[in-house]
């Protein structure tokens, strides 16, 4: 009895934080609405400033997400990388107004994560966060 117990809390533990991981993913994308929430399209994107590419963040990423997808898919809806973002193979773009500043670039950096082995999209990251 006790060892069904123990799977119970376990799985009940289990539950609750990936609820609580999904709740923050959804929360951070709701940060990005405050740049802007213009349609991303491929087109578009590779055609707009780095200001006019911030206010398509929050679209790209809630419908479009890059995360799942090979580097290559990636490069294919974007366009090549306008920044870096610690290693070459983490394509990283530039957005927002260039009165935002960082390490990387004038501008937020918005970089997606790459697995070194598979060549999968993992995560994102946004530099520097958005206030």
């Amino acid at each position: 009895m006790n060892i069904v117990k123990n799977v119970l809390v376990i799985f009940a533990a289990i539950l609750l934080v990936s609820c609580t991981a999904n709740n923050d993913a959804q929360n951070s994308l709701q940060e990005f609405k405050k740049l802007g929430s213009t349609k991303f399209t491929a087109q578009s994107w590779k055609g707009a400033s780095q200001e006019e590419r911030a206010s398509m963040v929050y679209d790209l990423l809630q419908n479009n997400s890059p995360i799942g997808k090979s580097r290559n898919n990636v490069l294919a809806l974007l366009g090549e990388p306008t920044s870096y973002y610690d290693y070459d193979e983490f394509p990283a773009y530039v957005v927002g107004p260039k009165t935002i500043t960082s390490e990387y670039a004038k501008g937020y950096v918005l970089a997606f994560i790459v697995n070194s082995s598979s060549g999968i999209v993992e995560d994102f990251e946004f530099v520097p966060k958005i206030e």
